[in-house]
């Protein structure tokens, strides 16, 4: 198995605030974390009852994932992403089906 490092990061919302959310989430991803040195690939996902976000990214290694947090802890964006609680799980890929 590859040695990638994957952050899942969980987010609470509501459904009328999903879509202004998932643009947020959305534009804060593509524009400042997926050009971080060492991010490989992400995805972000919206529940289809309107009350979560999903956003999985791959990382080549943990210290390329903690050198971009690092970097983001300043970055304009954060309070308004904070307000939907993200909840951050770190992983190893164990099997790819």
């Amino acid at each position: 198995m590859n040695s990638y490092f994957t952050v899942i990061v969980n987010f609470e919302t509501m459904p009328d605030e999903q879509s202004r959310a998932l643009e947020l989430i959305g534009s804060y991803v593509g524009t400042f974390l997926s050009q971080q040195p060492g991010f490989i690939s992400g995805r972000l996902h919206g529940s289809i009852d309107g009350k979560r976000i999903v956003n999985y990214a791959q990382w080549e290694s943990e210290e390329h994932f903690k050198a971009f947090a690092d970097k983001a802890s300043s970055h304009p964006d954060l309070p308004e992403i904070r307000k939907y609680k993200p909840e951050a799980g770190f992983f190893e890929v164990w099997k790819q089906y």
